[in-house]
């Protein structure tokens, strides 16, 4: 498409999702504005707060505590020659009743829609510096959130409709184009939203 052309469907999408938040206070967006063909969305994140469990290490977890044993082969019985297995050790756990709260900014790059999709970046809204790695959402099931995409040497959202998750080889059986005519700006976000209030935590 044509700059202009991207321009003018990005701004049009753009008052459409300013529509969509207005009705969905629950995503917590503070500010929203379009600069160019980029949208940049001030939100306050809120999860429950969570601890990093650390191999061999003593937790205190809702008044008990536990050694944590980290994955792997461990001998069996005495005798018994047996080896056991232990896999799905959690490497945190929600700390029930408490909450964190973390302001973020979301970038949402456009260029080019919607011959190819939206971009999804996480900034600090300080200086709009890309988040460091450590500082971004953790996804307790290991989904959804990767890190070092082999192009933006980044954490990135893997999650269909963004250009992260379209541009990754392994994804070739699910392409843009089957797609696009279906997926809005406002659809993409508000639905990336939604999972970063409910899904994943700050740590």
């Amino acid at each position: 498409m044509h700059p202009e052309d991207v321009r003018e469907l990005v701004s049009e999408q753009f008052a459409e999702l300013e529509r969509m938040l207005d009705k969905r206070p629950e995503l917590r967006v503070q500010h929203a504005a379009l600069e160019d063909v980029d949208i940049f969305l001030n939100v306050t994140v809120e999860t429950n707060a969570s601890a990093q469990l650390t191999p061999g290490e003593l937790q205190g977890l809702g008044g008990e505590k536990q050694l944590i044993i980290p994955s792997g082969v461990v001998p069996g019985a005495p005798g018994g020659g047996a080896m056991l297995l232990f896999v799905g050790i959690p490497q945190s756990v929600p700390l029930l009743g408490q909450k964190t709260t973390r302001d973020l900014l979301l970038r949402v790059g456009c260029d080019g829609f919607n011959g190819r999709p939206p971009l999804a970046e996480l900034l600090r809204p300080e200086d709009r510096s890309p988040l460091p790695d450590d500082e971004w959402p953790r996804d307790p099931s290991g989904q959804g959130i990767v890190p070092a995409h082999p192009i933006y040497n980044r954490k990135f959202f893997c999650r269909p409709g963004l250009r992260e998750f379209h541009e990754l080889d392994q994804h070739a059986d699910t392409p843009w184009d089957a797609r696009r005519e279906s997926s809005t700006i406002g659809w993409i976000v508000v639905t990336l939203l939604g999972e970063l209030q409910t899904r994943w935590t700050m740590v």
